[in-house]
């Protein structure tokens, strides 16, 4: 779970991994439904580091482990996320 209120579902394929996520939608309109890419790193830091120098805004999330994530928006505003994960 991201956040208690907004339960978060991950789908994993047998051989890729974590593929997909899901939260509820609430029934107060207070998310609206939206698609956010992520994209893989084994060094969260680094593509945290690398992203903001070339200008991306970090909006929540970072630190390093497995599993650890962080969401952003490229210079331009369109959200993306950043999910560390170890080389298979």
């Amino acid at each position: 779970d991201l956040h208690p209120t907004h339960p978060y579902t991950v789908f994993e394929h047998r051989d890729a991994g974590d593929v997909a996520g899901a939260c509820a939608l609430t029934t107060n309109g207070d998310v609206t439904t939206y698609w956010m890419p992520y994209l893989a790193t084994t060094n969260l830091e680094k593509a945290l580091e690398t992203a903001t120098m070339l200008g991306a805004r970090v909006h929540s999330g970072g630190g390093a482990g497995r599993g650890q994530s962080a969401h952003l928006t490229d210079p331009f505003g369109a959200p993306f996320g950043l999910r560390e994960t170890p080389l298979q």
